[in-house]
């Protein structure tokens, strides 16, 4: 037990490799940056279509004259926006919502139908925000300038048209 001596190369000539013979393999490169199809992140485009539906209160200076306006029909959204940071979305949408033949309820009256078509649509700016940006669910709002019309399908009567400010909310998962 006693000191060990020195290892010492094999008997011959010993030289050490050349300078540049080996040369050390570069780290692992870092894993790819997670982008694409699972990471709102990027360009958006949202584009729904389906049923919908619509309730609305009509009031007028004749109390006699108020009623509730509802209806079923077609849905169209179309939202098209980009994120400055991943899971939130800034951008531009349209929102159109209709319904064919709706039902009117007077106040203190028996309810009617309407032939004709109710739509109401809404073209503005639009906020959307994922709280996991690999996941699906999130939360928005869109404001804008929003149209609310009445098309009576008899010639005779008026068709209403108002316009003005207007909102959506909405909770989802994609």
């Amino acid at each position: 037990y006693g000191p060990q001596p020195a290892r010492q190369p094999p008997p011959g000539y010993y030289y050490p490799p050349p300078p540049g013979a080996y040369v050390e393999p570069p780290p692992p490169s870092p894993e790819p940056k997670d982008t694409g199809r699972h990471l709102h992140d990027g360009f958006y485009l949202g584009m729904s279509l389906g049923a919908g539906a619509i309730s609305s209160t009509w009031e007028t200076e004749a109390a006699t004259a108020n009623a509730k306006v509802s209806g079923a029909g077609l849905a169209l959204d179309l939202l098209i926006g980009g994120s400055p940071t991943p899971g939130l979305v800034i951008g531009g949408g349209l929102l159109i919502n209709s319904a064919t033949d709706p039902e009117v309820e007077p106040d203190g009256g028996s309810s009617s139908e309407i032939e004709g078509q109710l739509g109401v649509a809404q073209l503005g700016v639009f906020i959307d925000g994922f709280f996991d940006p690999t996941g699906g669910f999130h939360v928005g709002g869109m404001l804008g300038l929003a149209t609310y019309s009445v098309q009576f399908d008899d010639e005779d009567d008026e068709n209403i048209e108002q316009g003005g400010g207007g909102a959506a909310l909405w909770v989802g998962y994609d």
